[in-house]
């Protein structure tokens, strides 16, 4: 029995060995792809910027600095009535 050195856990890789917690390729992915669904349109529905704003503030949490950079965002949702506003 060899001890796993670096498990994945809600798409986050914890990697005992070098003490660090990382992100996971596919959780990098899923919000490019949302981000990339968003990207060049006009006016966005709330619902799309609130499933983009959950994914980012969820890895925001082991991301250093990164809920500094979800606050236009956060505040953009805040403001929008409606779950079909835009």
């Amino acid at each position: 029995f060899v001890p796993t050195r670096v498990l994945e856990i809600l798409g986050f890789l914890i990697d005992s060995e070098n003490m660090t917690i990382s992100v996971s390729p596919e959780r990098i992915q899923d919000i490019l792809d949302e981000m990339k669904h968003i990207e060049g349109k006009k006016s966005v529905q709330k619902r799309d910027l609130e499933r983009l704003a959950g994914k980012m503030v969820f890895v925001c949490s082991v991301v250093p600095g990164g809920r500094t950079f979800m606050r236009e965002l956060l505040d953009t949702l805040s403001a929008l009535r409606g779950k079909k506003h835009w």
